[in-house]
């Protein structure tokens, strides 16, 4: 099974720098995990890119449920506002696994794809933290 890091990025860089770098470790990352990615870019063949941002606080994601639809991608920006540092994994199992770690205030986006309708679960592998409530489900239509 692959294992995939994602690091915050500093403060040193620009934003916009930021972003850019962010969203080439993003791709390569997921790339990597066997997860699909999509540029940001809309075309009138391609679909527009929704977007849902994730609170993160203390033993919870809100919304613990996030919507997408196949075929379209997803940005996720998750917004840590807790004391304490908290991730975002999903388990692909022999396809590997894509886990985000978010430092306590600070935020992290990524694109993600799924290609097929479906349920995917994700949770939080900080100590303790899944077995608290910290889980979620993305319903992909």
């Amino acid at each position: 099974m692959r294992h995939c890091d994602y690091m915050p990025l500093t403060k040193a860089r620009s934003r916009a720098e930021d972003k850019v770098l962010q969203a080439v470790l993003t791709t390569s990352l997921l790339t990597l995990c066997g997860c699909k990615t999509s540029q940001a870019v809309h075309t009138p063949s391609q679909p527009a890119l929704r977007e849902v941002t994730v609170n993160m606080g203390s033993m919870y994601y809100s919304p613990d449920t996030i919507h997408a639809i196949a075929g379209q991608p997803l940005m996720v920006t998750f917004v840590n506002n807790d004391t304490i540092n908290h991730d975002f994994i999903i388990d692909r199992g022999a396809s590997g696994m894509i886990h985000m770690f978010v430092p306590k205030g600070r935020s992290i986006a990524t694109s993600l794809f799924f290609g097929e309708p479906g349920t995917v679960d994700f949770i939080c592998s900080q100590s303790g933290h899944q077995a608290a409530g910290m889980v979620g489900r993305i319903v992909v239509e």
